[in-house]
């Protein structure tokens, strides 16, 4: 009888052994010393999805590398998901957050991935990885953010060709093509049955760099002598001192800015010396 009770004991030992260990959740106020910043707000961002009841909807025709609509019931918002893998950047989500955060990753792209890895074979597909039937361009999000081309299976010889004189051995857009995009779109090969997609914030991305260079181009050539430009002491006609024509020359030269000077000592004259500049917006506290 002894011997029985000792045997089931030691039966149970094994048995908690063998079980996982808890999971330690890591602290929403206070870094980790063995994670970097951007690790450790990627993982509170897993952490937060974990909890969360989201509404996930497949709309389109993968079982993983697909396009999800995903809804969160407590605000009403709905946001649109495109899976392509695990690593932080490739995948897109529509949310404010996923745009600005410079993760490559947020907490509806952690749901996704989380909700995806407990179906059958989503660990085997991952890791083999996805040929998509069509080629796509879009925007990989991280701390600096690149356009890439990945081709689709059977794309033509041309499309390859052509994507190979405007995007690196990597898929990303060569930094002297920003500015001409356009002319890869204008070539791609028509007809054929082969789609190509280029999603939203792709043109986007071009679009404020050629607002950029455009805006640059105008200082260039309106502001040759920098604050002691003429049309900085004709723009206004209040004279504007030192330091005031080099708060409205460094808003034209960022085009959005901060500029944080103590009440009093012109903010809005500042302000009224870009504007007439007709550049875009600036923020000035």
């Amino acid at each position: 009888m002894l011997k029985s009770i000792e045997q089931r004991m030691r039966s149970k030992n094994l048995k908690r052994s063998k079980a996982k260990p808890i999971a330690l959740k890591v602290s929403r106020i206070h870094k980790p010393d063995n994670l970097d910043l951007e690790e450790w707000q990627r993982i509170l961002r897993r952490q937060y999805a974990e909890q969360q009841n989201y509404k996930l909807q497949n709309i389109g025709d993968h079982p993983f590398f697909s396009d999800f609509s995903l809804t969160n019931h407590l605000s009403g918002k709905t946001y649109k998901i495109a899976v392509r893998g695990t690593a932080s950047g490739n995948n897109y989500c529509s949310c404010p957050d996923y745009s600005i955060n410079g993760l490559g990753t947020c907490k509806h792209i952690e749901f996704t991935l989380s909700k995806l890895m407990k179906k059958k074979g989503a660990k085997k597909a991952f890791q083999m990885g996805y040929n998509m039937p069509y080629s796509e361009v879009y925007l990989s999000y991280g701390l600096k953010k690149e356009v890439r081309f990945k081709a689709g299976k059977d794309a033509p010889p041309e499309l390859i060709s052509l994507a190979d004189r405007f995007f690196d051995a990597n898929g990303i857009l060569k930094e002297e093509h920003r500015l001409n995009f356009h002319r890869f779109l204008n070539n791609i090969p028509q007809g054929g049955g082969h789609e190509i997609r280029c999603y939203d914030d792709v043109m986007q991305y071009i679009a404020e760099h050629q607002d950029t260079e455009h805006r640059r181009t105008i200082v260039r050539s309106q502001l040759k002598d920098g604050i002691e430009s003429p049309i900085l002491k004709t723009v206004l006609k209040t004279k504007l001192y030192h330091y005031q024509r080099e708060g409205a020359l460094f808003a034209v030269n960022a085009g959005r800015c901060l500029i944080g000077d103590d009440m009093g000592l012109g903010k809005t004259i500042q302000t009224q010396s870009s504007e007439e500049e007709t550049l875009p917006e600036r923020f000035f506290l």
